[in-house]
């Protein structure tokens, strides 16, 4: 069964994001875009998301009811720039089925999503003309929905007593979700995986073992990826500079000109890893301003050390 979904949204950086996002939900879903003013039509989608950025509260809240009451089947999720709990909640009263910040992380957004697409199935499973669909989303390593919003909120920087009295648990249960995360991604607790910047990228990350001696590039290769040492010893050769448990490296490679390797990468020990893909990387550069502040202070710093390096010899 082909799943529908209209993306009514403007062109451009979030919609072509979102389309990519939303075509690892699986093969059978199908996504269409087009103009928030082009007359758009609900009909025959399964899920209908409608970015109201560019309009007033008001005058989005009034187009609601308009295309809720236009859908055939499915659900509605609105979604924009705005973080306020208060129009998030009237964007439900008015019809909606769910409000989707525009700032939300790519496994936020697909938790969201999936779920409404995984009810979907759920509906035509009884139909034995359909028959049984598997699950269309999952959280990456396995990561319960609760695990995710936890580990989440302490990618923010918030203290297990601050997520607790968010989440309106007790901090205890908050060390125990984050336990069963840590225990998940394959780190032993916050100082392993880093809690903070890190930790909201280790969701995009594949994990990768490596034995000494081994080379993870040279200098010259094309930049394709960055790595987070979760464990172990890299040493960059021609600067002479060694990366340790918690280090972020081969960002040069890629958002120098020229997407090419400066120096070599080789594992002084038995090493555990999380790469992040160079297309990952930069499209999470747009999304958070964070992690290109970080990623443009570790450019700077690291060509600060090959000069200092080639100055010495």
């Amino acid at each position: 069964m082909t799943i529908r979904v209209l993306l009514a949204a403007p062109s451009g950086f979030f919609s072509a994001a979102l389309s990519a996002w939303l075509s690892k939900l699986g093969p059978d879903v199908l996504v269409t875009c087009c103009e928030r003013s082009s007359g758009v039509t609900t009909q025959g989608f399964d899920l209908t998301l409608l970015d109201v950025d560019g309009t007033s509260e008001e005058s989005a809240l009034s187009t609601i009811p308009e295309f809720h009451s236009a859908l055939e089947r499915g659900s509605l999720v609105i979604m924009g720039s705005s973080t306020d709990e208060q129009f998030a909640h009237s964007v439900r009263a008015a019809g909606a089925s769910a409000y989707l910040c525009k700032s939300a992380s790519e496994s936020q957004a697909l938790e969201l999503l999936g779920g409404f697409l995984n009810q979907l199935n759920a509906t035509h499973a009884n139909d034995p003309a359909v028959g049984n669909k598997r699950p269309i989303a999952r959280h990456p390593y396995g990561l319960t929905r609760r695990e995710m919003e936890i580990l989440e909120l302490a990618c923010g920087g918030l203290t297990n007593l601050e997520i607790a009295k968010r989440c309106g648990i007790t901090e205890g249960v908050v060390k125990l979700h984050l336990h069963h995360a840590y225990r998940k991604l394959g780190v032993q607790g916050r100082s392993e995986a880093g809690v903070g910047l890190l930790d909201w990228l280790l969701p995009h990350m594949s994990h990768e073992a490596h034995r000494k001696g081994d080379m993870l590039f040279k200098k010259g290769d094309p930049g394709a990826a960055l790595y987070y040492v979760q464990k172990g010893r890299i040493r960059l050769n021609e600067i002479d500079v060694e990366m340790a448990d918690g280090d972020l490296f081969g960002e040069i490679g890629i958002f120098a000109p020229g997407h090419a390797r400066t120096c070599s990468a080789r594992c002084e020990t038995e090493t555990q890893l999380f790469r992040l893909s160079a297309d990952d990387a930069r499209r999470l550069c747009f999304e958070n301003p964070q992690f290109a502040y970080y990623v443009i202070g570790l450019v700077a710093g690291r060509l600060v050390e090959e000069r200092l390096q080639s100055r010495k010899t």
